[in-house]
């Protein structure tokens, strides 16, 4: 797609998503709204780059519902910043005369005021956080260390006495770091939970502690297929697909095994690889709680709950720690601080649709 073509689609999306209908000239008087979304990009099928938002103030129940995620723009040839680069000139443009469109409930033009509330995507668009850790040796030097700071939420006072006290200030190096103060990525859950730390260990259930051990490999498949799934709103498990075909399990199957992990995996793994997937466990409903009443306590709840998983899993095997994901899990209480519960910034209805547009893709240009 070229990118007079790409700016073209930017354009027809901008008419035919807002109405672009002013008000009646006699109704001087009207709503304005805030209208803050989640911007997502993913390459979708490993050969396009797409983006598609969704509006953030959403309840939780239809974020992640198809009809809630709007196509903006998909490529093949121009890489993500490029594209980018269109949507943000539409969205100043927005910012500063307001789009106006139909409110269902007061049955009138309303004036919507659109913002980006966070950018989203998977792990590997996540490059900087995945690759530079926050807490960098004492070798390193003072600039880098800077930058690294920068990545995380709050830093900001922290970064100035550092430029203080060693008496370094970059030009150049600021203009990265107030950038990324002003826009930063929520630790994505799908692929840093389930997609990683429930798959990670669950190859390793299937392929190391349970291996070609016949006796365990029937007894685990027995003990999937027969655990009550009633309490758990899921279908039941089938005990064979979830151990024979473990290394092309999707997230919506990571999420029932982190379910019946602990009461299957008893007995049949050591110890210390069971009190990880005991903490884990525990975790995982804190981390997809879809309403907190209690912010405070839930945070704390949820720190602890993280400390004990990374302890367990240390004390199982350090080698885990080679896994960037370990050490994002630490950003998360900030983000849900910051964002709310991490249902609404997760990225499971984005990575459905991509399925939308590479079916799509395939019979264009």
């Amino acid at each position: 797609m070229s990118e007079r073509n790409l700016l073209a689609s930017f354009k027809n999306w901008n008419i035919s998503q807002s109405t672009s209908v002013l008000p009646p000239a006699h109704n001087i008087l009207a709503y304005v709204y805030g209208f803050p979304i989640w911007l997502y990009c993913d390459d979708t099928s490993g050969n396009h780059h797409s983006f598609l938002f969704t509006p953030a103030s959403l309840p939780h129940a239809g974020v992640h519902q198809e009809y809630n995620v709007h196509f903006l723009c998909t490529s093949n040839v121009a890489p993500p910043l490029e594209m980018l680069d269109g949507f943000v000139n539409q969205l100043e443009a927005a910012q500063e005369t307001g789009v106006w469109a139909w409110d269902c409930v007061h049955k009138e033009q309303v004036l919507m005021i659109p913002s980006v509330l966070a950018l989203l995507g998977d792990n590997p668009m996540q490059r900087l956080r995945g690759k530079y850790f926050c807490h960098v040796h004492n070798s390193i030097i003072e600039l880098k260390s800077m930058f690294t700071m920068a990545s995380t939420i709050g830093n900001q006072t922290k970064i100035k006495e550092k430029m203080t006290s060693t008496g370094l200030k970059d030009t150049y190096l600021e203009y990265f770091i107030n950038g990324m103060a002003a826009s930063y990525t929520p630790v994505e859950v799908l692929h840093t939970v389930l997609l990683g730390f429930v798959k990670y260990f669950w190859r390793d259930v299937v392929n190391i502690r349970v291996g070609k051990n016949k006796i365990k490999h029937e007894l685990l498949e027995a003990c999937l297929s027969s655990f009550d799934t009633t309490g758990l709103g899921i279908p039941p498990l089938s005990g064979h697909t979830l151990v024979q075909y473990a290394g092309s399990l999707v997230g919506c199957d990571f999420h029932a095994i982190a379910q019946a992990a602990p009461f299957v995996l008893h007995g049949l793994v050591p110890q210390e690889c069971y009190e990880v997937w005991v903490a884990l466990s525990k975790m995982i409903p804190l981390i997809w709680k879809p309403e907190i009443e209690d912010v405070d306590a839930h945070l704390t709840q949820l720190e602890i709950s993280i400390q004990e998983f990374l302890a367990h899993t240390a004390c199982w095997t350090p080698c885990w720690f080679n896994k960037p994901k370990f050490h994002i899990l630490l950003h998360l209480p900030e983000h849900i601080h910051h964002f709310g519960p991490a249902a609404l910034f997760a990225t499971e209805g984005f990575e459905s649709f991509n399925a939308v547009i590479h079916a799509k893709s395939v019979h264009s240009n």
